[in-house]
């Protein structure tokens, strides 16, 4: 068995193993994991049949050859759906989603005279090409359709990124930085593929021939590494928080018209421009926020969310959000990680915690690691926590 053929029961083990954990999560955003499920099995097909159609193999597998080029379309659209599914946790397919198959079906039914064909004319497209039409419309079909769908899915991944930062304090267990590296590794995979498209009419770029495949199986590896070290990220544990938040953040309370006018006029983002409070409640709500803050520390709850706010205030998650990103300029995140690292500088600085180490000052203040916490620290103070405390140790002195 050559090392090829090692990569691809090992990649094939892998990837089946990958699915039934996915199918099989309880607790899960079912239609995200049927998605990533489904990516993984076209991830593992189309690297199975490059490596089929680059090796001597392939003479005995005819009807494998160009399979794989529908796919890398398909693949693309899936990324989109499961970028969506992931931060909807009610996402269904609509007909207007399914719009979004058409590619892939018009480019199967171009690729049909081919599937169809007679194994010589098969064989005879794995010999190096010349420049044609064709070639050229295909070269041009590919670019448009990864640019498309790699910009909505990085689109979709950002908006949720600013989202979860109006919502949760913490942002570990919500975050899709993973997503993003997965989009990512995507788009490598992607350019090596371009290469060695770009060379396929000579002879040029032959030694990359495997590197496509090669970085795929290395993707579903990577899929694999993210879900031991982050199995939350494959269950529904922000589902019911984000569909609250996202059922609150319309600028009109439900039950409520739209108001023909307010009791005081008063500059608005658009985004609440219809909102149902007035200056006077605005600030009376601000003035009531920032007295919680100071009296009762929150913030010191590793778990705090906006709607924990909102509940104590006794108004909707969606108004809060208004009082703090337009009075205070600052969204959820930054105004709780404020608090909380001005209770960190109070703490280093204090002499009866001379004994605290700095990750036990972060848990104290409300982080749930000693990463975000000087990631943090850095950002509101311009130095670590360690040589926050150092400076103040030396003044001291």
């Amino acid at each position: 068995m050559d090392i090829y053929s090692v990569i691809l029961v090992a990649t094939i083990t892998q990837a089946t193993l990958l699915v039934l954990a996915l199918l099989t999560f309880k607790h899960s955003n079912k239609t995200a994991n049927y998605l990533l499920s489904s990516l993984i099995v076209l991830f593992t097909y189309y690297a199975l049949i490059k490596i089929l159609c680059y090796t001597d193999k392939i003479f005995q597998y005819p009807y494998f050859i160009r399979t794989y080029q529908p796919i890398f379309v398909l693949a693309c659209v899936v990324i989109y759906f499961y970028s969506k599914a992931l931060i909807t946790p009610d996402f269904k397919f609509s007909r207007k989603e399914s719009l979004h198959l058409l590619p892939f079906g018009l480019y199967i039914l171009v690729l049909m005279p081919f599937f169809f064909s007679d194994p010589a004319t098969k064989f005879a497209y794995l010999s190096p090409k010349t420049i044609t039409l064709s070639w050229v419309l295909e070269l041009v079909f590919y670019n448009v359709a990864f640019f498309f769908y790699f910009g909505l899915s990085y689109r979709t991944v950002h908006r949720h990124q600013r989202h979860i930062r109006d919502v949760f304090s913490n942002l570990e267990k919500v975050k899709l930085d993973w997503l993003r590296n997965l989009l990512l590794m995507f788009g490598v995979v992607w350019v090596t593929a371009l290469l060695r498209f770009l060379t396929s009419f000579t002879s040029v770029g032959y030694e990359i021939k495997l590197l496509t495949p090669l970085l795929l199986c290395l993707t579903i590896y990577l899929i694999g590494w993210y879900a031991l070290r982050q199995p939350e990220i494959f269950k529904d544990l922000q589902g019911e928080i984000v569909r609250r938040n996202d059922q609150d953040t319309v600028t009109t309370a439900p039950g409520e018209t739209q108001p023909s006018a307010q009791p005081t006029r008063f500059e608005q983002r658009p985004k609440y421009e219809y909102s149902s409070l007035n200056s006077q409640d605005i600030e009376g709500y601000k003035e009531k926020l920032l007295t919680l803050l100071e009296r009762d520390r929150p913030y010191t709850h590793n778990d705090l969310k906006v709607q924990d706010l909102a509940d104590h205030l006794g108004i909707p998650s969606y108004q809060l959000s208004q009082i703090i990103n337009t009075e205070l300029r600052r969204n959820f995140y930054d105004l709780i990680n404020s608090y909380r690292i001005e209770e960190a500088k109070r703490l280093l600085t204090d002499p009866a915690n001379q004994d605290l180490t700095i990750l036990a000052i972060a848990y104290d203040v409300g982080f749930n690691s000693k990463s975000a916490f000087n990631t943090a620290f850095r950002k509101y103070a311009e130095m670590t926590p360690s040589q926050f405390r150092e400076s103040r140790s030396a003044v001291a002195h």
